[in-house]
């Protein structure tokens, strides 16, 4: 990496880009450096007199964060933009978080608190009700950090149209608005640190920006066409602006095959198209002067839906989608990004609707650290409750053959006694076994219940879609005049009369989208349950 990153000049000439690489392998060479020098020390003492003993450390030391494998042109487009913002849905947060997971910056010690309480106990609790808005920012020596913004700068809290099930399960607890002191924070943390080589921002918006979403399911109107959040963007925006934006919109506007047709239809996309007429023209107005991409909506991973026959219709539909976006993007001015041209057929997805899975700090040293010694502590554990078992079960079996040879004493009375007495003491020991036993049972049953999941993601289509996002991204043409997005009278429409596929309209059913999640996590969440216990015989 060195040479091809050398050739052609000294180090006095590298782009700020390339300097970054070098201070990233250097890192990495420097770790490795070390943990050879671990290895040659482990080695020279293990070849000592027998009689000269290592003390074992007093902590355990950091572990070493995996090297970064990203692209060297993607980070050459982020370093040319400074700042890229991601704001949209799921489909964009994992696109943000497989960036992440291949520049492998260091989770902040809050965000890893935060996480090890929660994320890592239940991954998909997490993933429907956490607070998605993170940053990643790299610096010129190669070391890049990953923080929690904590708070939601361009959704409104409780943004909850009453059918749209999956955003009211991810807006439904109490959130925070960012207010200007957060976004003053955040802009002065990436623009105003020369130090600072680029950035990515990830904010949570999976219908409207900066307003109250519309009920497409029900034709609702777009009640915050013009809210007070519009002047809260606006005022973001004169402070500081990110160099580019990724943005989508779908899946929470268009979640499954819907069974409308004609007009009604018609009626539904055309209020779709308003929303990101609105969305896109914020920006616009807004006097963003930056590069911005417009995502359209994904292929879909049919082998995995419950319903493929719905599925299926819910591509079509989606196709129809696409067109229209397309279209006023290409009216607009604005590139469009064509995802479903951009997926590779042949690669499976997690699940139908989900490009990739990745959790969050599922790269950082220290979390995974972590999980990985919990689950050695509770196989330690376990093998020690197993291990006592197989000996409660031995005297279990020998105090039943001392009962029995008791009873079918012939011998002194003498002998019986002490037979007796004998019987006795075993049969109090393996009662105060079994009572550990079944409180040590226990003890494990709750402890497996909230044991962290192992990170294992799905990195599926992901790779190839953030790198081609990030590069597509080019400038935006300053805001037209205010002209209104065509009815969508498309013959397809008419076609479609399928039964509308529930998204995690009800959590507690295994159905939709929410028992994909369930399935996805739940092969690798719990540890099989303990065997069950005998009790003594009286």
């Amino acid at each position: 990496a060195g040479h091809s990153l050398h050739r052609g000049g000294s180090v006095g000439q590298l782009s700020p880009s390339q300097s970054f690489f070098v201070g990233l392998h250097s890192r990495s060479i420097a770790r490795r450096g070390i943990e050879l020098l671990v290895m040659w020390a482990i080695a020279a003492v293990s070849v000592l007199p027998a009689v000269i003993h290592v003390a074992a450390p007093d902590a355990k030391p950091a572990p070493a964060q995996p090297t970064p494998i990203v692209d060297e042109h993607l980070v050459a487009k982020l370093t040319e933009a400074k700042w890229t913002m991601m704001i949209g849905d799921s489909i964009v947060l994992e696109q943000f978080l497989e960036l992440s997971d291949q520049l492998r910056p260091m989770c902040s010690d809050p965000l890893r608190a935060k996480l090890k309480l929660s994320e890592v106990m239940d991954p998909m609790a997490y993933f429907f009700f956490g607070v998605h808005e993170y940053s990643l920012v790299c610096k010129r020596d190669g070391s890049c950090s990953f923080e929690d913004l904590g708070c939601l700068h361009f959704q409104l809290p409780g943004n909850c149209p009453s059918t749209e099930p999956a955003n009211c399960m991810m807006t439904q607890r109490q959130q925070r608005s960012c207010d200007f002191t957060d976004w003053k924070r955040l802009a002065d943390t990436i623009m105003k640190d020369d130090e600072v080589l680029f950035a990515v921002t990830y904010h949570w918006t999976p219908t409207t920006i900066s307003r109250d979403s519309p009920d497409l399911n029900v034709g609702g109107k777009d009640a915050g066409s013009r809210s007070p959040d519009v002047a809260r963007f606006r005022q973001f925006m004169d402070y500081a602006q990110p160099g580019a934006v990724l943005h989508n919109n779908c899946l929470h506007s268009h979640p499954g095959a819907v069974n409308e047709a004609g007009d009604k239809y018609a009626d539904r996309l055309t209020l779709w198209l308003t929303i990101v007429k609105n969305n896109v023209e914020l920006f616009q107005e807004s006097g963003f002067k930056g590069a911005f991409v417009f995502q359209g909506c994904p292929r879909l991973d049919c082998g995995h839906a419950q319903a493929p026959a719905d599925c299926e219709q819910h591509e079509k539909q989606l196709t129809v989608v696409n067109y229209a976006a397309a279209k006023l993007m290409a009216a607009k001015g604005i590139q469009y990004m064509d995802l479903v041209s951009t997926m590779d057929p042949n690669v499976r997805l997690p699940d139908h609707l989900h490009p990739c899975q990745i959790r969050p700090c599922g790269w950082d040293a220290s979390m995974q650290s972590y999980v990985a010694d919990a689950a050695l502590g509770f196989k330690n554990a376990t093998d020690s409750y197993l291990k006592r078992k197989a000996d409660y079960d031995s005297e279990r079996i020998h105090l039943q053959a001392v009962t029995q040879g008791l009873q079918t004493w012939a011998g002194s009375e003498d002998g019986r006694k002490r037979l007796a007495g004998h019987a006795q003491r075993l049969a109090a020991e393996v009662d105060d076994t079994y009572a550990n036993l079944v409180s040590s049972k226990a003890r494990l049953d709750r402890l497996a219940k909230s044991l962290p999941v192992a990170y294992a993601n799905d990195h599926g289509v992901c790779p190839s879609l953030v790198s081609q996002a990030i590069q597509s991204a080019k400038m935006l043409t300053p805001a037209a005049s205010g002209s209104k997005p065509q009815r969508a009278t498309l013959l397809e429409a008419k076609k479609q009369r399928v039964a509308y596929q529930d998204f995690c309209a009800k959590p507690s059913e295994d159905s939709g989208t929410c028992k994909l999640w369930r399935d996805a996590f739940g092969n690798i969440r719990r540890p099989p349950p303990l065997p069950g216990l005998q009790p003594p015989s009286s």
